[in-house]
Formats: structure tokens, sequence, C-alpha cells
């Protein structure tokens, strides 16, 4: 009998939860194999333990955390993996993202095994648009003057077997700024399982007026604050339109001031941090999602899962126009666009969207769910991609 593959997956931050994290290694034990995580050490975590069938072990001590932080070389980090590599024997070898590419390639180099990069976002971009980055000037000089991120990346890509990115944008980027083969690079998108938003409550209106949600983290670079003016407009203009703010983040605090500030303040909710499991309650409790963000190099190059989301809940949506996302739209047809950091257009596209057929939009983003942004059909891709990845690795036991 042919024994299972297995593979072991790192993540820079503690564990749990990560969606994608989680979808990956529960889609390679849907398919027979077996799968630890590796992951940061949060506060009053134990060493090991289990979260949602998966194995989880942790690098670090709880305290002091800055010894576990996924810098290069760190030898906390690389003795850890080591070890789980000598114990578990794993196949394949995955890098969730940039920070933690380095143990990776490293220890992948070391045990004769292989190794890929889940590359859910552009990194080095996406830390020059963080606030702790752009609030400290050694951080901020490290990652915009030396781009020290920018090199630990193009080490990686071009040593890596292999790398899953969110969208072909990413992948053209890679294969223009670094060289990489086209055939080391197979997307994986985040899109959610059919059928996973079946209990969602359809749509009612809500009396007279329309309920637009935003779920997520509340940071800067989902500018929030450009929503939160444009919704002020839309209100002020006479539209019956209503606004839920669901999340937690470094920015609530400034929002909840800015609206407090707006003449139509009284109209948008904050509900702070959710649970996972509150997803469907929230999802359930409006008409509209919202997607939005800064428009930069960072967002050129991913596309966020509650883009998919709010399609499987048959929930037209607004967003913000980037590349991937107005490519997406051409096909699911189920969101209308604005363009970020202008209020006035936010407010143009709430006006557009709720004058929109909204039962043939629904069915539009349901059907695209269906036909095509699934994680069926992900997974299949991915699942191709690492076996023959894995093939290609066997006859290099670990020492």
């Amino acid at each position: 009998m042919k024994a299972p593959r297995r593979a072991i997956y790192l993540r820079q931050a503690p564990y749990p939860w990560d969606v994608r994290a989680e979808k990956i290694c529960k889609a390679l034990q849907a398919h027979g194999w077996e799968v630890e995580i590796l992951a940061r050490r949060g506060p009053n975590q134990p060493r090991e333990g289990d979260a949602n069938g998966i194995r989880v072990h942790r690098v670090g001590p709880g305290k002091p955390r800055a010894v576990s932080l996924p810098v290069p070389a760190n030898p906390v980090w690389q003795r850890a993996l080591a070890r789980r590599i000598r114990a578990f024997r794993p196949d394949i070898l995955i890098a969730r993202d940039i920070p933690v590419a380095p143990f990776a390639r490293t220890a992948a180099r070391r045990f004769g095994i292989p190794w890929v990069i889940d590359m859910a976002e552009h990194y080095p971009a996406a830390m020059r648009s963080w606030k702790k980055y752009s609030d400290n000037w050694l951080l901020r000089a490290a990652v915009g003057i030396l781009r020290l991120p920018d090199r630990i990346e193009r080490r990686a890509v071009l040593a890596a077997d292999g790398i899953m990115p969110v969208c072909e944008e990413q992948k053209s980027r890679l294969v223009d700024d670094y060289g990489v083969a086209p055939d080391r690079i197979v997307t994986v998108m985040n899109t959610p399982e059919w059928g996973a938003f079946a209990d969602v409550a359809p749509a009612t209106r809500n009396g007279s007026t329309w309920r637009f949600g935003y779920h997520g983290f509340v940071d800067r670079d989902r500018d929030l604050a450009t929503l939160l003016r444009g919704f002020d407009l839309a209100i002020s203009r006479g539209l019956p339109v209503t606004l839920e703010i669901a999340g937690g983040g470094e920015a609530l605090g400034e929002l909840r001031a800015l609206a407090a500030g707006l003449a139509n303040g009284s109209c948008i909710t904050f509900h702070g941090a959710f649970a996972p499991g509150d997803l469907r309650r929230l999802y359930s409790g409006v008409d509209f999602g919202i997607v939005p963000c800064q428009v930069n190099p960072f967002t050129q190059c991913t596309v966020a899962n509650k883009f998919f989301d709010y399609a499987a809940c048959g929930r037209p949506f607004v967003f913000t126009a980037t590349r991937p996302t107005e490519r997406l739209m051409k096909t699911m047809r189920c969101g209308i666009s604005y363009a970020g950091g202008d209020p006035e257009a936010v407010a143009a596209a709430i006006a557009r969207i709720v004058e929109a057929d909204y039962d043939a939009m629904a069915r539009n983003g349901l059907d695209a769910v269906r036909d095509e942004f699934n994680w069926t059909r992900d997974t299949d891709r991915m699942l191709a991609f690492l076996d023959r990845i894995a093939d290609a690795g066997r006859g290099h036991p670990p020492a």
C-alpha cells in the first residue's frame, strides 16, 4: 500500500486561525495527505496541539516573543523546522509568504526535499503599506530605502520549486520582475467551497433601507476612511442606506472618530472584532457587501477572499477597482467598482448598485462561484501542482 504523502505548512504568525492555511491543509488531508502546521507561538498557546483536526507545532517560547520573530537565519525557527522534518519526514514544505521562506529554503536544501511558497500577498509592497512599518523610521528605512524584503523575496522565489499566488497578476509580476519560469507558478485563489454559505439567509430589504456591510480587518490599507466619507455623501443625497463595519484592527479608533464627525455618522455601526464562526450571521444581516482597499502595488497583486464570499452568499457588492478585481468582475458580473481614494466615486457606486437589478446580480454571483470560482477547482489545480513537485523530489529522503 502506498504511503500517504506528507506536508509541513509553515506560518509566520500564531495559529489558529487563518482561512487560507486551514483550507489548504484540510484540502490536502481530504485527499489522503498527512499535514502539520509549524507556526509562531502566540501568548498562552501550548507548544503543540490540534486545531480543527490539524496538528500544530509552535515555535519559540510564549514569552519573550521576540525570540521567535521570523527573521532570516533565526536559529529558533531553523532548529524547530529541522526537528519536525526528522520526526514527520515530509515530502514537501509549504512556506506561507516570504517571512518563513528562508527557513524552508535552508531546510529543503539541507534535507533534500522540495518546497513551495504559498504566496497570499506581494509581501514587500504589503509591508510598505502597513502602519507599523510606516510609523517607525527604522522599519520604514528597512522596507523602503533598503528594500530588504524585496531582496529576501528575490532569493526565495528563484530558489523555490513552486509558487502558489492568489491571482494571475501576481504570477505575471514574478515572471516579469524576477524571471521565474511560468511553469513553476500555479494560481490558487482565495475561493470558498461551493455551498459553504448555503445557510446564509436570503437577502430581504429591511423596510426602506439597504444595508451595506464590511467584514474584515480594520486597517489603513483597507481605505475605510474613503468608504465612510463616500457613504456620508450618499446618505446626504437621499440614498436610503446604512453601513455596518465588523472587525477589529489598528485603525478602528481613527474610524470611530471620523464617523462621529460626519453628518450622517449615526447611520454607521461598528460591531468590533468577530469570531470566524460569526461570519454567516453577519453576512445574513446585510444586503450588499463591500471589498475596499488602497490602490498600490500590494493590492494590484492580490484578491481578498470576501470578493468571492459575497458572491457565494448571493450578496452583490461594491469594490475598489484594481487590475485583478476588474478582470474578475467581467466574468462574475455581481458588483460595481469605484476608484480608490475617492469618496465621490464611492457615493456613485452606491447609487448605481441600489438601482441595479438586485436579483440578477445575486444570481450572477452564485453562478460564478458554482461554475468557476470555487475551492474545488482551486484544490484540483493545487493538488496536481504539489503532486508534480513531490514526485520530482522523490528519492531525497530526510536525513
